[in-house]
């Protein structure tokens, strides 16, 4: 079985000897997972280490995206979300900003999982945000992802991915 990083073969990708010894034009799919903060797997607690705070880390950052008017009232008054808007008022931070020092720290690691082959091919970037988020909160989204660097002459972000 091929590793976290490694090419993998699709269900319906079939195996010729003629083509075996050819060299591979087409770009092979790339099965990522993270491993941010020694937590591996294809998904990742949404916290930011601080180096001040203790071991302390900010959480629900992406959800601070939204005006208060726009969270259910349950999210808007939960200790998980009031701790952690509380700690990022202490660092004085925008929830754009801490949004895209994650969006960078996730796209380091996937950066340097690649490979150098696959460094010639151009990449479209497909991102989401939950359905019922107000232009707004998906407007800071597209911020937080041109703030984080990820966006360059090789990597695009789909139109329609954050409508």
């Amino acid at each position: 079985m091929a590793g976290l990083h490694e090419a993998r073969k699709g269900p319906r990708m079939q195996e010729d000897d003629a083509l075996a010894s050819a060299p591979c034009l087409i770009p092979q799919c790339y099965i990522y997972a993270a491993n941010l903060r020694g937590v591996s797997g294809s998904r990742v607690d949404t916290e930011i280490p601080t180096e001040d705070l203790e071991d302390r880390f900010p959480e629900w950052f992406e959800v601070s995206l939204l005006r208060n008017e726009d969270l259910p009232s349950d999210v808007h008054h939960s200790h998980i979300f009031t701790k952690s808007t509380n700690l990022r008022k202490t660092l004085d931070v925008s929830a754009k900003t801490v949004t895209a020092e994650y969006l960078n720290l996730l796209w380091s690691d996937f950066h340097g999982s690649l490979k150098f082959s696959v460094y010639d091919f151009k990449y479209n970037l497909f991102m989401t945000v939950p359905d019922i988020w107000p232009i707004c909160a998906r407007y800071k989204m597209r911020q937080a992802i041109r703030k984080a660097d990820i966006l360059s002459d090789k990597f695009d972000m789909i139109p329609k991915s954050i409508p």
